[in-house]
């Protein structure tokens, strides 16, 4: 160390402080704008998968194939077996495909 003095100066401790506090700021702002924009795009990207027509589509497709499958004409759940082994060989048929 060429001066070993500074480190018994006050006024130096103080604007050393004072330095670490600013550069703490400039870092947690910096940090702030990265999370927060972070945060901004991945609402938007969820609002965009929301709002796509091939997600609505599917949305409503998948409701559909649950009520046929899993309901009965007054809405309660039952389980259709055949109505659950056809919907298997769809998707089965389907996955190879």
């Amino acid at each position: 160390m060429n001066h070993p003095e500074l480190f018994d100066d006050a006024a130096t401790g103080r604007k050393g402080k004072k330095l670490i506090k600013r550069g703490r700021e400039l870092n947690d702002h910096k940090l702030w704008n990265h999370v927060t924009g972070l945060l901004d795009e991945s609402k938007a990207i969820v609002t965009n998968i929301q709002n796509d027509p091939t997600t609505k589509k599917l949305r409503s497709d998948m409701k559909r194939l649950i009520q046929d499958v899993m309901l009965d004409e007054k809405g309660n759940v039952v389980l259709k077996v055949r109505m659950t082994t056809s919907s298997l060989a769809i998707s089965l048929s389907l996955s190879l495909h």
